[in-house]
């Protein structure tokens, strides 16, 4: 049986979760499973991405769809048309003024591809010349139509697993060479918010630990990705993953995640801080 992927809505007029569900999902047409990794509000309605297999176990391709307010599929596509090999995975999505972008990986390489609208010729882009295998995880679109990239790499500079971090223009087309952050183990960023005129990342990190445990890791770049600050917060004897950073109203950060402990069992936490990473 096909799977479909599904999406809520929260009402704010009665506080009610409104589920969708598209069993006929236009990109589903030969697929076995459907997943979606990312939402993006583009006025009156929202773009999706995801994947879907769409062959043999496996055998996953990047979607992209446009979704009305009521949950109806308005249009998209599947990224057969412009990328070939198995594994193909649609991980964040965001718009600038000019597009909107998936951003997501394929066997080892970063992908970026445009959300096609209006039955437009597609823009696409795969990163084959950065060494190592590549793993994608948010965009975040600029207004001057450019987007910023957080991902990383097995082969970075440092030793491990880096975070990096680059630009690219409306075109699709990197701008500066990827910017590597972290040291010589495990260093990973899963979430970066516009702040303070630059960006914060926010993930994980083992660098500093001899047991091999995870710390918050919360990194302040300027626009260019030039480092302004880093910051660790540990828990003796735990492992602490930060998942997502926002803004908050009073100038500070809000991030989120979870905490694995010794027997195995985890927590949800909420971490709030001043803007300079400090945690209140």
């Amino acid at each position: 049986s096909i799977v479909s992927p599904i999406f809520a809505r929260l009402n704010p007029g009665n506080g009610g979760i409104m589920v969708f569900k598209n069993t006929d999902f236009p990109m589903n047409d030969l697929g076995n499973y459907g997943s979606i990794s990312d939402i993006v509000e583009i006025g009156d309605q929202y773009g999706i991405t995801g994947y879907q297999e769409l062959c043999a176990p496996g055998c996953t391709h990047i979607l992209l769809a446009y979704v009305s307010q009521n949950g109806n599929i308005i249009g998209g596509s599947k990224s057969t048309d412009t990328f070939t090999g198995d594994d193909a995975r649609g991980v964040a999505i965001s718009n600038s003024p000019i597009d909107v972008v998936s951003f997501g990986h394929q066997e080892g390489d970063l992908i970026l591809r445009e959300n096609r609208e209006n039955d437009q010729p597609f823009k696409s882009n795969i990163f084959t010349d950065i060494g190592g295998n590549q793993t994608a995880h948010d965009i975040l679109g600029r207004a001057n139509g450019d987007f910023v990239l957080l991902s990383e790499s097995d082969m970075g500079p440092n030793g491990g697993i880096d975070i990096m971090f680059f630009i690219v223009d409306n075109n699709l087309e990197r701008q500066i060479e990827p910017i590597y952050f972290g040291g010589s183990r495990t260093d990973r960023a899963t979430s970066i918010v516009a702040f303070d005129n630059g960006y914060v990342l926010a993930g994980s990190s083992n660098s500093d630990n001899a047991d091999g445990t995870f710390d918050v890791y919360l990194i302040k770049i300027d626009m260019d990705g030039g480092l302004l600050w880093e910051i660790k917060h540990k828990i003796e004897g735990t492992d602490e993953f930060a998942q997502d950073i926002k803004s908050t109203d009073d100038g500070g950060l809000m991030i989120t995640g979870y905490i694995e402990y010794e027997d195995n069992t985890t927590d949800i936490f909420l971490l709030k801080t001043t803007k300079d990473g400090i945690v209140l």
